[in-house]
Formats: C-alpha cells, structure tokens, sequence
C-alpha cells in the first residue's frame, strides 16, 4: 500500500523531469547564431564585438573607481632645527666707463699708470685737481662742446679731463682713444735732490778699459839674520791695570758725514734745491714717458713754473673707414714746484680736430 502511494509519486516526478528536458533542449539547439558558419566572418566579428565590450566594460568599471588615498605624512619641524641659507659671493665691482677711459688714455697715449679714485661724466667737477696754463683751460672748455664723450676723474696723487670721438663713437675704445681725442693730466710728484740731467755727469762713469796684469807680489828680503836660541830677550812693556776709578776724558764729537763738505742744514737745503728749467723738462718726461719722446720747445709764461711744446703727425687707424690717416698731434707740458719737496707735473694732449683748440707759439 506504501509502495503504491508513492510509486505514483515517483513515477511523476520522472516524467515531469523528462518534459523539462524536451522543451530546453530543443531551444538551445535551435539557436542559429550559436553555430558558426566556416565561410561567415560577420559571425566572428560579432562575436569579437561582444568579447571586447565585455573587456572594455570591465576595463571601465576598474578605471572609473576611485583611486584609494594614501596617507601622507608632513614633516614636522622642531623649534630647534635651523634651516641653512647658502651664503652669497658679492660679484667683482665693475669699473665704470669713465675709469675705463681715463686709465685706459693715460697708458696708451702717455705711458702712465694711474690710480683712479672716483670718477664720472661730469669732467668740470674735477678741474679743481688741475694745474694747467690758461690755453690748455680754454681748450677743454671748448673740447666739451664737440666731443662725443666728456669724463673726469681723481686719482690718489692728482686728477685729469678727457675728452674724445665726435658724433657717435665705435665700441673700440683703444682706437678711439688713440684718434681724435683732448685730455689734460695733472701729477703731484716729489721732486727733492732731482738732477738736472738724467745722465751720468762728466768723469763719474767707470773705467771701460781693466789692465789685466796681476799686482805685483813684494818678495821677502833675503838679508834676514838667523834666529839665535842664546840671544838676549827684550821684556815688553807692562800694560796698566784698569782702574774704574779713574776720570775719563770725554771723546769729541764727530760732524755728521756730508758728501758736499757742507753743514747738515746746507746738505738738507742742497737735497731740496729748486727746480731750472733741465730738470724740470726731465720729471715731466719721466712721469709721462711715452709723450716724453717728443722734443720740446720752451714757452714763454706768465704763470709760475716751466712749460714746453710740442707739435707731431702720427700715422693712426681711423676708427670709422679703419683705414690708416695721419693726425696732427700738440703736446704741452706745465710743471710747477710747490713745498715740501712736492711739484705738480701737467701734460695736455690734443689730436686730431681737437688740435686747432689748443693755441701754442
């Protein structure tokens, strides 16, 4: 009876089974665009279609989130932490155009060495440091009016005016220099116990011609008695004790050396002796070598001191055509002598069209 019951039972879950099976497998099998077609690549290509937008939306989904922050930490600082600040090195000074100048005149055109203290483009502020005659005056007055560039400056023992080039100038400042161009240097300089020639006085120079004999050698003489073991000594006489006590006789006092045989007051007036017009000519030349190699003409003055002149052509580059020009050139030196030893030693120099500013006989 047990069986019965659920014999029935069993037998229709079996069936019902089967039923399912018949309707599911027909569907799946009669899907046409499971089965692939060898000559048809639209099926392929669909089914590559699907494939990557499946990819591409996986891909999507794991671009598109969030990205997960991760803690970062700062640095703290503690209040006794310095933060070092890297020194700095102060760049050289550059000398300024006017310096240039000036030192740059004074080497090429003069063979000096200046030491510049200041300067600028303003050259009236620095003709208080001049001794110069009154030609040379009104020539740089009327030198200011056309030159293209005007300068002064101070040195540590004196001071100059320069000026040069006319319209616009070149950046080669060498040969600008050396062309048109009107300047006026002042030096104060020692001039104690200065000869009046630079060359040795007649009678001074050593001999040129040495006698090569040797000096003669004095023989013994021959005469000399011999020595006798027996013969009578003389006794040397005795030397007195030193007696601290005795009065000691002052010694006189000696002049001090003078070469001139005169007293030291006399000696120290000859060494400071004033300036003739020789050696006056000659420390303007030694302070001024390269202007120096000029001959000079004596001028008649009316101020204090000594002056001359000079007239040249030299042959120069021009700066502008840089072809080779000659250029009328007027040296003048001034030297005046002050006290204490010092005298101020002045050379103006005028080229070129600058030349018809400087008036001299």
């Amino acid at each position: 009876m047990f069986f019965r019951k659920y014999a029935l039972r069993i037998v229709a879950f079996f069936v019902g089974i089967l039923l399912v099976l018949s309707v599911a497998v027909p569907t799946t099998l009669s899907a046409p665009s499971a089965i692939l077609d060898p000559d048809d690549l639209t099926g392929v290509a669909s089914m590559n279609r699907q494939r990557f937008t499946s990819t591409a939306f996986s891909l999507g989904r794991t671009l598109t989130a969030a990205p997960s922050k991760t803690p970062t930490t700062t640095s703290t600082r503690t209040p006794t932490q310095k933060i070092s600040t890297p020194t700095r090195t102060p760049s050289p000074t550059t000398p300024s155009e006017a310096t240039t100048a000036i030192s740059t005149y004074a080497q090429l055109v003069l063979g000096t060495v200046v030491n510049v203290t200041s300067s600028s483009a303003s050259p009236t502020s620095y003709l208080g440091l001049l001794t110069q005659l009154p030609a040379s005056s009104i020539a740089h007055a009327g030198a200011i009016n056309v030159a293209a560039k005007n300068f002064g400056a101070a040195f540590s023992n004196g001071g100059a005016v320069l000026s040069y080039g006319s319209g616009t100038v070149t950046t080669d400042l060498n040969n600008e220099l050396q062309n048109a161009a009107f300047a006026t240097y002042t030096l104060i300089v020692n001039t104690s116990g200065f000869p009046d020639t630079a060359t040795p006085a007649s009678g001074t120079r050593l001999p040129t011609n040495i006698p090569n004999t040797a000096p003669p050698i004095f023989a013994l003489p021959t005469n000399t008695p011999k020595f006798d073991s027996a013969g009578t000594l003389t006794a040397l006489p005795t030397v007195p004790k030193f007696n601290p006590g005795a009065t000691l006789a002052a010694i006189p006092t000696l002049p001090q050396f003078n070469p001139a045989g005169t007293s030291t007051a006399a000696a120290a007036t000859a060494r400071a002796s004033t300036l003739t017009e020789t050696s006056a000519l000659n420390l303007a030349k030694i302070n001024f070598p390269t202007a120096g190699r000029l001959t000079f003409t004596p001028m008649t003055i009316t101020s204090p001191g000594f002056a001359w002149y000079a007239k040249t052509v030299l042959s120069t580059i021009n700066p502008t055509t840089k072809r080779l020009e000659t250029l009328n050139q007027t040296t003048v030196f001034y030297v005046v002598q002050g006290s204490g030893g010092k005298s101020s030693v002045t050379v103006t120099v005028a080229r070129g069209s600058y030349t018809n500013l400087l008036k001299v006989p």
